[in-house]
This record gives C-alpha cells, sequence and structure tokens, in this order.
C-alpha cells in the first residue's frame, strides 16, 4: 500500500497535504561535533574577540554546553550539503552578554565532551596585497569590435521600429 501525501504541480514545485510535517535529518555519521576557535587580529568594541565555529553536529536538539553556559542549538543552526552529498548542521557561537570575553571553545555536546580543534598551528604574520589590475588584466582586441557592431544593431533595430510606427499611424489617420 502507497500513502501519498504530496502532489506535483507546476515547475519543481511540491505541495503538500494538510498537517504533513516534513523533518530534515542530515546524513551524518558523527556524534560529537567538531569546535574550532576562531579569534580576531584587532580588538573593535561591541564585536567578539573569540568566536567558535561548531560544525558536523548530527542534530541541533542536543544540548552545546561552551564555558558552562548551555547554548540552544536549534535556532542558530544551519543545514550545510557538503560536495559529498552530506547534510551537517554547523552554527557560530559567540558570548552575547561580554563580547570581548575570549571563548575556550571546551565543552560538552549531549553527555560527550568535545575539545577546540586547531586550524593554525603557527602565526601569520604576512599579509596578503592583491595585484594591481595592470599586471594581470589584460581586454580581447576584438570585444570593443562586437560591443560596437551590436550596439550599432541595435539602434538600427531602434530606427526601424520607430519608422514602422509612424507610417502605419499615418497610414491610419489617412
Amino acid at each position: 500500500m502507497t500513502l501519498n501525501t504530496v502532489t506535483a504541480s507546476g515547475v519543481d514545485r511540491l505541495i503538500f497535504g494538510t498537517g504533513t510535517r516534513i523533518i530534515v535529518s542530515p546524513k551524518t555519521k558523527r556524534e560529537i561535533p567538531s569546535i574550532y576557535p576562531l579569534k580576531t587580529n584587532t580588538e573593535e568594541a561591541g564585536l567578539p574577540n573569540t568566536v567558535c565555529l561548531v560544525t558536523d553536529f548530527p542534530s541541533p536538539d542536543e544540548k552545546l554546553h561552551i564555558n558552562d553556559q548551555e547554548i540552544k542549538l536549534d535556532n542558530k543552526a544551519v543545514l550545510d550539503n557538503s560536495s559529498n552529498d552530506v547534510w551537517r548542521y554547523s552554527a557560530v557561537i559567540w558570548d552575547w552578554d561580554n563580547p570581548s570575553k575570549d571563548l575556550s571553545c571546551a565543552g560538552k555536546y549531549g553527555e560527550k565532551s568535545v575539545q577546540p580543534e586547531n586550524i593554525m598551528t603557527e602565526e601569520i604574520t604576512s599579509t596578503c596585497i592583491s595585484l594591481t589590475i595592470n599586471e594581470r588584466f589584460s581586454t580581447n582586441p576584438s570585444m570593443n569590435t562586437m560591443s560596437i557592431s551590436v550596439l550599432g544593431l541595435r539602434i538600427l533595430t531602434a530606427k526601424a521600429i520607430i519608422f514602422n510606427l509612424i507610417i502605419t499611424m499615418h497610414l491610419w489617420s489617412s
């Protein structure tokens, strides 16, 4: 026996019957999330110095405890699709009450202890300097010719349409 609760209508649209609930659950095999501390180089008033990037957690219904604070992930979680077609939840967390406080990002997810992972082992001292546009940008010489010819054809088409309208109005009036 097959029960259909979805009817297809239009292009790429599904219409659900009354009372239908959709529950999206990711296909992740991880039991605990990965936590990455992200620190700023310069301190600015009102902005957090440290945020915790929490990725790959299987359910936003579990509670996350960071720095002895209980964080509900259900309103902070974002569902992300990776390249291998696996859906994962992610969230960025910081201390709203005291943004200048540095978070340790260590905590508990459900009943399991979670330690932050280091993404950078050494301090970055160099700064990326962008190249000027003259060093890497060159135009195609035929591009200007094609642009001008397309503009000319558009003007010629507009003139033909206006001429046809004027002649039609003149014929109708006589």
